[in-house]
């Protein structure tokens, strides 16, 4: 089932938002910085906000349409949707919650729900009682138990410290796998979205600024805006010299690198160059033969660890960051002014016209 919205519009404070885009199977995260227009793009969708124009329809059901005067209530759409304050009744119990407005035909089992949530022991504890992450799950599963065709998640973590994000990510995944639900998931953690989701919709300024699978966007963003939003580790300024065979040679500084030219316009010459951390192999300073096509030199400047991963920035004639684990840091004894070699395939270099 899709989820199909054209040319929606709607005046918000201190922005024009208009989306059209397309949201299939699976998770789709809609990415970007506070203010984009996110949580108005939800509550489009669930029906508690309307459009001044354009057309959101579900599957074959038209939920919206400012031309036909069509606008379906909130409460008939079939949509489930955990705002960011969980909206739960802290009077009633977490059962009571649970089974509140629940449809006794079209949800899937209170008792499976209640078993991939992990939320047994808790069904006679009252609200006030509970961590936020039992909160996060309790508003998850009465959401579920509404029986949607879609489900609507607004910043499902946010607020939440790591440790506990990290603990709940597993159960936003069960929820995909188990029940096989369409999600629309509003999120500004990239690892959220690499954790999740299937599509990403990138918006900024109230525009969609780019769409497409996970890895497509993350790999190859489409302008700078979007590198810088889904922090690239490195971008720096390059000029191509030649272009043969569907690779370019790009210059950075001192240093040619070999890129996957990939769509980047026939007259494009000077570009920035975007590379990711993890795309980046280091050996060490004798490091043996690889098929990567740019082999770079280089001197380590810093390492830091940043939580699941060590972060080293390098001089390579252009400052490069890489991303290691713990143990591969360990073992090439990574320390400032230690000598090293980089490698980067040339897929992994991704060119964006200046």
């Amino acid at each position: 089932m899709s989820l199909v919205l054209h040319k929606v519009t709607a005046a918000v404070p201190g922005l024009m938002l208009e989306v059209s885009t397309e949201c299939g199977p699976g998770v789709t995260a809609v990415f970007g910085p506070s203010g984009a227009g996110k949580t108005t793009v939800l509550e489009w969708v669930a029906g508690l906000r309307a459009p001044t124009g354009g057309v959101i329809q579900l599957g074959d059901r038209v939920l919206h349409d400012s031309g036909r005067k069509i606008s379906v209530p909130a409460r008939l759409r079939g949509i489930g949707y955990v705002p960011q304050d969980l909206a739960l009744f802290p009077h009633l119990s977490v059962r009571e919650n649970l089974g509140y407005g629940r449809p006794a035909a079209a949800a899937p089992g209170f008792d499976r729900v209640v078993e991939v949530l992990e939320l047994p022991t808790l069904l006679g504890r009252g609200i006030a009682a509970l961590s936020g992450g039992e909160r996060q799950r309790v508003a998850l599963g009465r959401a579920l138990l509404a029986g949607p065709r879609l489900l609507l998640l607004d910043e499902p973590l946010a607020g939440l410290d790591a440790p506990l994000k990290a603990r709940l990510i597993p159960f936003l995944a069960r929820i995909r796998d188990e029940f096989r639900l369409p999600m629309l998931l509003v999120t500004h953690d990239r690892y959220e979205v690499l954790a999740l989701a299937d599509r990403l919709i990138v918006l900024l300024a109230g525009r969609v600024a780019q769409a497409g699978t996970v890895r497509e966007v993350f790999q190859r963003p489409a302008n700078l805006a979007v590198a810088g939003l889904l922090a690239v580790e490195t971008v720096q300024p390059g000029r191509i010299e030649r272009r043969a065979e569907g690779l370019a040679v790009v210059r950075v500084g001192s240093v040619a690198l070999t890129a996957v030219a990939g769509d980047l316009p026939a007259g494009a010459r000077e570009v920035f160059v975007c590379i990711r951390a993890e795309d980046v192999i280091l050996l060490g300073a004798t490091g043996a033969a690889a098929s990567a096509r740019n082999r770079l030199p280089g001197v380590v400047r810093s390492v830091a660890d940043t939580g699941p991963l060590v972060r080293v920035e390098l001089d390579c004639g252009f400052p490069l960051v890489v991303a290691l684990t713990r143990p591969a840091c360990a073992d090439l004894e990574l320390r400032p002014g230690a000598t090293v070699t980089a490698l980067i395939k040339a897929p992994h270099l991704h060119l964006i016209p200046r």
